[in-house]
This record gives structure tokens, sequence and C-alpha cells, in this order.
């Protein structure tokens, strides 16, 4: 059982972290209008899917480093993952002609483990009311890795942007629920 100051504490420490609800919801449009971007542009050369995963996989892996500073348990997973994504950002933008099948590669297995992580997790989460919106994207993130690593090389360019698309629009969508609930708990703990 809580204390008096250890649940005063708790409750600072949600406020203060819910103050920043309003960085989920920028970045959650980003995401979402970069999404529609990607989903718009012409697939037919590597260069511009290398670019684009290159982009997203950045900017994703800061993501992962500024939500590990919002969550309790996990950290050094969200670590992991962001400085990951930044390596395979930086590896995509340097080479994005020569290493468009190594970038396939990657994102496969790198859906396969994201999607394992997120079923692991999402059933973990089942008190949660969302808990099953984690657990269908963990499902279709290994689908997709299944698919992406059977498939011939124009196929993997039309599936290489519509995976990176529709992952920064769902990135986008995840983040702004993030930061509505943020913001509720900012509004509903009094500090």
């Amino acid at each position: 059982m809580e204390t008096g100051s250890e649940e005063l504490a708790l409750r600072e420490a949600v406020g203060e972290t819910a103050r920043y609800w309003w960085l989920f919801l920028v970045t959650g449009i980003l995401w979402m209008i970069f999404g529609f971007i990607v989903l718009d542009a012409n697939p037919g050369t590597p260069f511009i899917i290398g670019l684009f995963a290159g982009i997203a996989f950045i900017v994703a892996g800061f993501n992962e480093l500024l939500i590990m500073g919002y969550v309790k348990s996990w950290r050094w997973l969200h670590a992991l993952f962001g400085l990951l994504f930044i390596i395979a950002g930086i590896i995509a933008l340097s080479w994005p002609n020569r290493t468009f099948l190594v970038l396939v590669s990657i994102i496969a297995w790198a859906l396969l483990i994201k999607g394992v992580l997120d079923i692991v997790v999402s059933l973990g989460n089942r008190p949660i009311e969302l808990w099953w919106m984690q657990f269908t994207a963990g499902v279709i993130e290994v689908l997709l890795a299944l698919v992406i690593s059977g498939v011939n090389y124009v196929a993997k360019a039309w599936i290489l942007v519509l995976w990176i698309g529709l992952w920064a629009i769902f990135r986008g969508i995840t983040e702004i629920i993030l930061a509505f609930q943020m913001k509720d708990a900012n509004r509903l703990t009094p500090v």
C-alpha cells in the first residue's frame, strides 16, 4: 500500500510527464503527413525508397528515445530500438541505391522482431483497454516480414513503400492516442 508521500510523488511524476502531451500530438501529425507523402511517391527507384526509409528510421529512433523518457518499464528496449532505428536510417541514407535489398532484409528482420515483441507486450497488457490494437499490429508486422522476404524485386519495392507509408500513418495514430491519454492523465492528476 502506498503511503501519502509516495502517492504524492507518483502524482507529481505523472503530472510532470503528462505536461508534454502536445509533443506526441505534433509528432503524430507529422508521422501521418510523412506517411501520406510516402504513399503518394513512385516506388520505381531504390534511391527514393532508401531515402524515405532512412528518414523514417532516424525519426523513429529519436521518437523511441523520447518515449523512453516517459515510460516506467521496458526503457532499455526503447533505447535499443531507438539506437537500432537510427543506425538503420544512417545506413539507408548512406547507400540508398546499393543497399536496397539489404534494406529490405533489415526491414523484414526488424518487422519480425518488433512484431513478436508487440505480440508479447500486448498479451502482458491485456488489462489495458486497447491491448488488442498492439496485438493486431504485431501480427501484421510478422506476416509482412514473411511476405517481404519471399517476393521479387518489383514487388519488394511496392511492399516497402506501402510498409513505410502505412507504418508512418499507424505510428502517427498511436502517438496521437498517446498524446490525448497523457493529456487526460495531466487533467486527472491534481498536484
